[in-house]
């Protein structure tokens, strides 16, 4: 049996690979489940009843024959998510400038190492036709306007959402639209054209004015935190009621509670609190203690959530979302998300890319608008699955996982290593706490299965 039991803040549980099933069990249980491959009925039994008496360790292992007649705990793991060939999602770097200095950026200010260029129409509109083609089998795709900063070239994000709705009628399909902003450059006028539009919006916010002003300067050395509340209240002046929020934890700003709390107060309706992606020499590096405070907010973080469901209160933060959609729709993910395969990026210059995350990479260069997608590449990204790496591979949580951001274990010139072991164990720890929080709920009857539902199928566009 494939199993991972643990126990978190009292409780026990045991984690089925085969099934991405989550059990909450007794100490009986996770002994029987752990001498069941080691040892045979009789020895199993003489041993436990020592502990619990010979009829509590027959009717463990009663349930447990059982279960594994439903279908639990099977010998064989497949993985069953595999996810299609169909592009369905484009990135449109509209703009490679930004009018800000993170101190952590990976795209070099927003340029990604390239010219810091803006894109133009036919550039925008040749990406767009390309995407309607390649998702014509597909009733609905999903365009996400990136950068740099994107609202430094926001005329022609408004051009190309008109292009893109007149093509997607006469393709008779559904177009999503989002946009990842720093949220300084945000005016009335834009305001109301994303909310007219049904943008799914998200701001980059790492949290209270001495943090945000610190982490997240303009390029003149000036703060950030002010234009961003002013980017805010002119989205909730146009009535926008769902904001969503993304904070990078490092270092310098680990306090998840700290910035889920501020992200409240700014009116913050979903927050993403996400471990910095840099070199493990930069003085923003999580290290070894980091993760393990951050393993212990990750715990803390699991029983509010649980506090707020049975109290009927929404809860800002959506770390756990994946795993809890996993667990509830029995997923095991092959991929840990659609780069280079169901998605694509496009640059000013009209170079794909697999994601922004891969932008400047030479050797990961998907294509061009002009002349469409590198096949071989594609099949680079497709051959990446959870199974492919040693570490992934012998772990417990890789179809929940899915191995991880391909670009943190992407070297330049076009192969992939091993993960970085640090990363998985805070996300392990993550995984687990999601479990503790699903099985809660679960057992409550509060999980909402339409909601996790509609999220999945929002994704995928």
């Amino acid at each position: 049996m494939d199993i991972h039991g643990f126990q978190f803040n009292g409780s026990r549980y045991i984690f089925d690979v085969s099934s991405s099933a989550c059990f909450s069990v007794d100490e009986l249980m996770c002994d029987v489940l752990d001498l069941s491959s080691r040892l045979n009925d009789i020895e199993r039994t003489r041993i436990l009843a020592k502990s619990y008496g010979k009829d509590e360790v027959d009717e463990a292992f009663a349930e447990l024959v059982l279960m594994k007649e439903q279908g639990f705990f099977s010998d064989k793991v497949e993985a069953d998510h595999f996810l299609s060939r169909t592009v369905v999602s484009l990135g449109l770097n509209v703009s490679h400038a930004c009018n800000l200095n993170c101190l952590y950026c990976y795209a070099e200010g927003g340029s990604y190492g390239l010219e810091a260029e803006v894109m133009d129409r036919q550039v925008a509109f040749s990406a767009i036709d390309l995407l309607t083609e390649l998702s014509r089998d597909k009733n609905g795709c999903s365009i996400t306007f990136f950068g740099g900063e994107p609202l430094t070239n926001f005329g022609l994000i408004r051009q190309t959402v008109e292009y893109a709705k007149k093509q997607a009628a006469r393709a008779q399909k559904r177009v999503h639209f989002s946009i990842t902003t720093n949220g300084t450059l945000i005016t009335r006028e834009i305001a109301q054209f994303l909310r007219d539009e049904d943008f799914n919006i998200w701001l980059s916010i790492d949290g209270p004015k001495d943090i945000q002003d610190s982490m997240r300067p303009k390029k003149n050395g000036e703060g950030s935190h002010s234009s961003v509340l002013v980017g805010i209240d002119w989205l909730r002046n146009a009535g926008i009621s769902r904001l969503n929020a993304r904070a990078t934890i490092s270092r310098q700003n680990k306090d998840i509670f700290n910035i889920l709390t501020h992200m409240e107060s700014i009116g913050i309706t979903n927050a993403a609190c996400i471990p910095v992606s840099i070199g493990e020499s930069s003085m923003l590096a999580l290290t070894d203690d980091d993760i393990i405070a951050l393993c212990k907010q990750y715990d803390s973080l699991a029983d509010k959530q649980i506090e707020a469901a049975r109290d009927r209160r929404p809860f800002i933060c959506n770390n756990f979302r994946k795993t809890l959609e996993a667990l509830h729709l029995g997923r095991k993910y092959v991929y840990s998300c659609g780069v280079g395969k169901r998605m694509m990026t496009v640059v000013p210059s009209g170079d794909i890319y697999p994601c922004h995350r891969f932008v400047g990479l030479d050797a990961f260069k998907m294509g061009h608008v002009a002349s469409g997608l590198d096949s071989a590449v594609r099949e680079l990204f497709y051959s990446q699955t959870v199974t492919k790496r040693a570490l992934c591979s012998a772990c417990w949580a890789r179809y929940i996982c899915g191995g991880g951001c391909l670009n943190d274990v992407a070297d330049e010139g076009g192969a992939f290593c091993e993960p970085n072991e640090l990363n998985c164990d805070l996300n392990r720890r993550l995984i687990e706490a999601a479990i503790h929080v699903y099985a809660n709920l679960d057992m409550l009857g509060l999980f909402e299965k339409e909601r996790i539902e509609h999220s999945i199928e929002a994704s995928q566009c």
